[in-house]
């Protein structure tokens, strides 16, 4: 079964090469899980959105931005049976994504998190300072279940229950909830309380240069009574404040029933790194995007 994570793990994501591009990984992933960010690095675009822009809507080139994917796909490896894209607007709707039922070209639903516990699809999502919020776990079959022959006639008992989900948290998703929606779905969908779930909050703009002004101050303040406890000064003075995303949804997390020691923090910044990363806060919204990825890889057998 899947280990919990520690708080304090340092750090909790690695980078990677792979086929000529770079990308973060999770080190102690169970061997069925794929996860990964990418970084900036490694893609055919120029200028702003050098070098792997994958945001479709950048004023890059079109065809660089899809030669970029097409090395995310490659990396990824054979086998997945489709890749699931929403229509990201800042909410926190969550879209159940089926195997058997990928979305025509074009139909992909407005929501900003994924969940599916089906092998073989992988979650997409574009970022360029919203936080990401990874979410995996993996339980035993019940009880009722546990003597049950799969449908395949093999006659063995079923493995673990496994699934993902993948949430876009800006500061508008934040506030809406959309990081604890998509854990709560995704536990509801393996049947499981989501005590059971484990979270990764990945790299995204910090609370060193998250700065927010007066009314996204009330909003926050309306919504979140530990507020306070997520800000901090600004140099900027009065009417302007730092904004602890990181912590801010950590703290939703466990507020939806996640074992904070199952919950890890990537603690990258993208504003702060805009040689590895793409931001668009610290670019003034002329930049690129990177990707999140996860998914129940394919063609891994229950248990495996």
């Amino acid at each position: 079964m899947t280990a919990a994570l520690p708080r304090d793990a340092s750090p909790p994501m690695r980078r990677e090469s792979v086929a000529g591009l770079e990308w973060l990984v999770l080190p102690q992933a169970p061997p069925w899980l794929f996860l990964a960010f990418t970084t900036r690095r490694g893609g055919v675009s120029e200028g702003p959105w050098a070098e792997l822009n994958l945001g479709r809507s950048t004023g890059d080139e079109p065809a660089r931005v899809e030669a970029n994917r097409q090395r995310v796909l490659e990396a990824a490896g054979p086998g997945w049976r489709w890749v699931a894209m929403p229509r990201m607007v800042h909410g926190a709707d969550v879209s159940v994504v089926r195997a058997e039922a990928p979305w025509p070209p074009g139909e992909a639903p407005a929501a900003d998190a994924l969940v599916t516990t089906d092998p073989g699809v992988l979650l997409w999502a574009t970022f360029a300072d919203c936080v990401p919020v990874f979410l995996w776990g993996e339980a035993e079959p019940s009880p009722a279940t546990a003597g049950v022959a799969p449908r395949d006639g093999a006659g063995a008992a079923p493995g673990p229950r496994r699934g993902v989900a993948l949430a876009h948290a800006g500061w508008r998703g934040t506030l809406a909830g959309v990081a604890p929606a998509a854990a709560r779905t995704l536990a509801r969908a393996m049947g499981v309380g989501t005590h059971r779930l484990n979270a990764l909050i990945g790299p995204s703009i910090g609370p060193c240069c998250f700065e927010v002004d007066e009314p996204v101050l009330q909003r926050l303040a309306r919504r979140l009574p530990w507020a306070e406890e997520v800000l901090a000064p600004s140099p900027r003075g009065a009417g302007y404040r730092h904004w602890d995303l990181w912590e801010t949804n950590r703290r939703l997390l466990v507020e939806a029933g996640l074992d904070p020691r199952r919950i890890a923090v990537a603690a990258l910044c993208t504003a702060c790194d805009t040689a590895s990363f793409f931001s668009h806060r610290a670019s003034g919204g002329r930049t690129g995007r990177m990707a999140g990825l996860i998914g129940i890889r394919p063609g891994i057998r229950p248990g495996g």
